[in-house]
């Protein structure tokens, strides 16, 4: 005489192996949040940064090229908490390659550097344009 047993349902062993498969692959994942939090927060502060330089640029953009707020050297000033902007003119030479002149022959070339950071770990964002007579 033959019983047939029907099984229903999972044993215990089968359960505990689930239950440790399961755990190692949310550990895995759990690996990867805070790595993807920090690459989030350094996105964040580069579009800050760029959005601060771009600003910057078509403030002095706005200036007619001759205005006294225009001239030639550096300037440095704190915006946003953490950002520090930092904005060069200097005339270029256009028949040089573009190189510094103390002479104006038509063209500015004007730098806006954002730095943002600690000391130790200071990043920065660099953005420049020319600015020519019309």
């Amino acid at each position: 005489m033959t019983i047939i047993q029907d099984q229903k349902g999972m044993t215990l062993i089968e359960v505990l192996l689930a239950i440790a498969v399961l755990c190692i692959g949310i550990s895995g994942v759990m690996q990867v949040f805070p790595f993807a939090i920090e690459k989030g927060a350094m996105a964040k502060n580069r579009s800050t940064a760029a959005y601060l330089a771009q600003g910057r640029i078509e403030e002095l953009l706005s200036f007619s090229y001759d205005d006294a707020y225009l001239g030639t050297g550096t300037t440095t000033t704190s915006t946003s908490p953490g950002y520090q902007v930092q904005t060069n003119i200097d005339y270029v030479d256009p028949n040089n390659g573009l190189a510094p002149t103390s002479t104006d022959l038509g063209i500015k070339k004007i730098k806006v550097k954002v730095s943002w950071g600690q000391i130790q770990s200071s990043q920065s964002l660099e953005v420049s344009t020319l600015y020519s007579k019309k």
